[in-house]
């Protein structure tokens, strides 16, 4: 009787150290969406610092702001899209002011169907164009190019230091002279749960540069100064 007893309480206690293990805890990741970087939703906005470059590319603060808000959603042929407007208005694609945006499969596009943005490794361009005869790419002088960088990079501005995608872009003359420009490089920095945080562009007619650096934002209710 009592050794069945024992060969009871061991089948129950081997049974039971199955079960436990039969059923691991395991951590679940929150995957990465693309909003996460270009937050859409209503009442979001960013207020950033404009500065412009000198001869020898150091950047002066113009002592000017420029301010980027989701204003409401929309209906644009059929998709729902966030209206953006902004105080200057600098999209790569030569967007109009305000700007209609939405995220589709992985991509932050435009009302026009533009990619603006995307977290996956995506190594082609996202857009390239040529500025100014757009639709008939015949005898522009320039040829501009977007693409994400392939990895992250630290970005430091007024709000903060943050770990930043980056979406680079290249202005390459079409007809080379002595008086055209060499090829220049711009760029867009995206940080998690933030948006864009810095950018730099610049003039088709002219050496120097701009960038606007973030200096406070609201995001989801959340307002960071």
């Amino acid at each position: 009787m009592k050794r069945s007893i024992v060969f009871l309480m061991m089948a129950l206690f081997i049974a039971s150290c199955k079960k436990e293990g039969s059923n691991p805890v395991e951590s679940i990741g929150v995957q990465e969406k693309v909003t996460d970087y270009y937050p859409l939703a209503v009442g979001n906005y960013w207020i950033y610092e404009y500065y412009t470059s000198d001869s020898t590319m150091n950047f002066i603060d113009q002592n000017l702001l420029d301010s980027v808000y989701v204003e409401k959603d929309s209906i644009c042929n059929g998709n729902v899209c966030a209206v953006v407007c902004s105080s200057y208005w600098s999209e790569p694609s030569h967007s109009t002011n305000p700007a209609f945006i939405r995220d589709s499969s992985d991509y932050i596009v435009t009302n026009g169907g533009a990619k603006l943005f995307t977290i996956n490794q995506d190594t082609s361009y996202l857009i390239a164009f040529y500025p100014y005869d757009f639709p008939t790419h015949h005898d522009s002088t320039f040829y501009m190019t977007w693409k994400m960088k392939n990895s992250d990079s630290v970005c430091v501005v007024p709000a903060g230091q943050y770990s930043a995608k980056y979406v680079i872009g290249s202005l390459k003359a079409t007809k080379p002279t002595p008086h055209s420009m060499q090829e220049r490089n711009y760029y867009y920095a995206y940080a998690k749960d933030i948006g864009l945080v810095s950018q730099r562009q610049g003039y088709v007619g002219s050496p120097d540069y701009y960038e606007e650096c973030l200096i406070r934002y609201r995001i989801n209710g959340k307002i960071h100064y």
